[in-house]
């Protein structure tokens, strides 16, 4: 019988903050169609266990792969979502839907091996709206949880406005790219006779999206409010696009997700110039097998208690009092919202207590993902979590 040795060239774990034991198994991960023949032609194997991806290789005795990677290798999976309630407990400001997807690569040089982007920091003289996610100058992660702006601006240290998520760098809104085909219609805000069509790709010694791959301008005869946007010439791969001089789009082009329904892609590469800890092989062309991780935020947002009892009653949150609770004076009585946003998350708290009249009930039953409601705080329409209680 022959022995075949083989070891790891890279994991990618999926972690949740709302799971107990913090493991996220509420995707499918699949290779593309071209990662397929690399696998193959590699002498690799992928294998989905739970919540984590590995990708192996047979392995001589010195432990280095028979098959060597190639500098530049790519490996592009496809995350398809199996929970439809993951939207519910997930905190996404980009909704993936209507053409957008998100993106997570090693090239994303994020502390913790995560594939996520950089986190953006908070900045006073810009507009949060409730879903943002921003970092402190200490990387503490923040989720606002209403809208604040430069007018009526409110540091992430403001409870009635942010939540501290108190977890490490996380998939957030600028982890979201746009899908595009290979050809697709372009819309102008109003009818022009040309335009001038600019994508960068990622340069590697750089380490950013900084290398022109396309640059063109097309004149019309007459002017049009749309145009045929021809990007064939492009490998399957992201991309910043930028139309007439504009906002510089993210892109993500792959001809073989047409007609498919993704959530995101995972996009590895094996390169010497990728920042310490991300790079699959060392000098020597041993195997690093780096532990890559994607972290999905859990959603915070008020939880609203719906007594059957007409007289109404008061939560305490015992003995911390961390979260508070109130009657709104424009709801009824049997009504109790907690006054700051409250995390999603599968173990119970335990902490919350009831009190009608002389009675006083402990443990009372948590917000359930499954039901969402909107709330009008201040004159903000806000997402909420209704729990009805049988007292």
């Amino acid at each position: 019988m022959i022995d075949i040795k083989y070891g790891i060239v890279f994991s990618v774990e999926l972690l949740h903050n709302y799971f107990s034991d913090g493991r996220c198994q509420d995707f499918d991960i699949v290779p593309s169609l071209q990662t397929q023949k690399v696998l193959s032609g590699h002498q690799m194997v992928a294998k989905l266990f739970g919540n984590k991806l590995f990708v192996g290789t047979s392995v001589d005795d010195s432990g280095k792969p028979f098959i060597m990677p190639e500098e530049g290798l790519n490996f592009t999976f496809f995350l398809k979502l199996n929970n439809s309630l993951f939207l519910n407990y997930t905190n996404l400001f980009v909704a993936p839907t209507n053409g957008m997807v998100y993106y997570f690569s090693n090239r994303n040089d994020n502390p913790m091996l995560g594939l996520t982007g950089k986190l953006n920091l908070y900045e006073n003289t810009l507009t949060y709206w409730p879903g943002n996610i921003v970092s402190d100058s200490s990387g503490n992660v923040y989720q606002a949880w209403r809208k604040s702006n430069a007018g009526n601006s409110h540091s992430y240290s403001d409870t009635n406005y942010w939540v501290n998520l108190k977890i490490d760098p996380c998939v957030s809104e600028n982890d979201a790219v746009r899908l595009l085909p290979s050809i697709s219609q372009y819309t102008f805000p109003l009818s022009k006779d040309s335009v001038a069509i600019l994508v960068k790709g990622y340069n590697t010694g750089a380490g950013s999206y900084t290398e022109t791959v396309l640059s063109k301008t097309i004149t019309f005869p007459l002017p049009v409010s749309s145009f045929s946007l021809d990007l064939r010439s492009l490998p399957p791969g992201k991309y910043i696009l930028q139309i007439d001089g504009g906002d510089e789009v993210p892109i993500y082009v792959n001809e073989e997700l047409n007609g498919q329904n993704v959530f995101g892609i995972i996009d590895l590469y094996c390169e010497s110039t990728l920042a310490s800890g991300y790079k699959m092989l060392d000098t020597s062309n041993q195997l690093l097998s780096p532990a890559y991780k994607i972290l999905f935020p859990n959603r915070a947002l008020l939880w609203k208690y719906i007594l059957q009892h007409s007289s109404g009653g008061s939560i305490l949150d015992d003995p911390t009092d961390f979260y508070q609770f109130e009657t709104p004076p424009s709801d009824p009585p049997n009504t109790i919202v907690s006054k700051t946003a409250i995390p999603f998350t599968e173990t119970p708290k335990t902490s919350f207590k009831l009190t009608i009249g002389a009675n006083n009930y402990n443990s009372i039953a948590n917000a359930s993902p499954e039901r969402l409601a909107s709330i009008i705080r201040d004159k903000e329409l806000l997402t909420c979590s209704e729990i009805y209680l049988n007292y």
